[in-house]
């Protein structure tokens, strides 16, 4: 799994609610995100619908780490957009019977190609956990 061209970053699809309920109801990561309650399909389902957004409005967007035949592998996140700072805080989730294969370095090589590409940022961070 260590050939980039092998994968997409791409955008929530109405098909992606399950994984995303999952995901964001998983107690364990929850800690990296700062939540503290589960999230309903009903406000994820809202979160998918208004995720076209541009990040600018909403400054944060979630892509989805897939293949070319759009099997998922994760998320990634920008968040905190500072437009006038023209940075962001990145975040990361590979589902974990993915982990451990060189994906997360694939989504950070990604999102910095989608960025230079779409979006006026110089500087990404993250915290690292």
């Amino acid at each position: 799994m260590d050939n980039i061209n092998e994968y997409i970053l791409r955008a929530l699809e109405p098909d992606d609610l399950d994984i995303l309920y999952d995901t964001e109801n998983d107690k364990s990561l929850w800690k990296y995100s700062n939540t503290s309650s589960p999230f309903s399909k009903h406000s994820l389902k809202k979160f998918i619908e208004n995720s076209h957004l541009d990040i600018i409005e909403h400054k944060q967007v979630r892509l989805v780490l897939s293949d070319k035949n759009n099997l998922p592998f994760g998320f990634i996140d920008l968040f905190k957009y500072d437009m006038i700072n023209k940075r962001a805080g990145v975040g990361v989730i590979i589902f974990e019977k993915y982990r451990s294969k060189g994906l997360g370095s694939i989504s950070l090589d990604l999102i910095e190609n989608y960025v230079k590409k779409y979006i006026p940022i110089h500087q990404l961070y993250a915290n690292i956990s």
